[in-house]
C-alpha cells in the first residue's frame, strides 16, 4: 500500500498539482523584536574614584556625569574592574586597582553608597554590590 501511495504522490508532484513545501525557518532566524539601544554611560570610564568606609557603610565616589540612574555595582575580581550597571542596560567600567587594604571591605559589602553626578547635580544612590570571583 505504501508503494502505491508514494507513486501517486510522485505523480502529483510531477504534474504540478501538489507543490513542494518551502522549508520553514528556525525560530531564531524568524523575525525577532528589535533590540532597544542601551541608555546611559557604556564602556570604560576615565574617571577618578574614591573609596571609603564609615560606620560600616562603604561609599564609592565617581567623578563622572552619568546619563542614567545606576542600578547596582559589580566588582569583577579576576579582571579587577568595577562596573556600574544602569537602568537602561549600559555598563560603565572603571579600570582602577583596588588597594589590597580595601579588598576585605569590598568582599563583605552587600550595599553601598554610590556618589555620582546626574543631571548636573551631585547625587548619592544606595545600590547593591555584586562581587564576581
Amino acid at each position: 500500500m505504501s508503494i502505491i501511495k508514494q507513486f501517486l504522490t510522485y505523480c502529483l508532484y510531477r504534474c504540478g498539482w501538489k507543490k513542494t513545501e518551502e522549508p520553514s525557518l528556525p525560530a531564531q532566524t524568524q523575525e525577532s523584536p528589535l533590540e532597544k539601544p542601551m541608555i546611559g554611560t557604556n564602556g570604560p570610564l576615565l574617571a577618578d574614584m574614591l573609596v571609603m568606609k564609615k560606620d560600616g557603610r562603604v561609599t564609592i565616589v565617581v567623578d563622572h556625569e552619568f546619563e542614567d540612574i545606576p542600578e547596582w555595582v559589580e566588582w569583577d575580581i579576576s579582571r579587577n574592574t568595577i562596573g556600574i550597571v544602569q537602568m537602561g542596560g549600559a555598563v560603565a567600567e572603571l579600570k582602577s586597582v583596588i588597594p589590597p587594604e580595601k579588598v576585605g571591605m569590598f568582599r563583605n559589602a552587600k550595599n553601598l553608597a554610590l556618589a555620582i553626578r546626574f543631571e548636573g547635580k551631585n547625587v548619592v544612590h544606595g545600590v547593591y554590590m555584586v562581587v564576581r570571583e
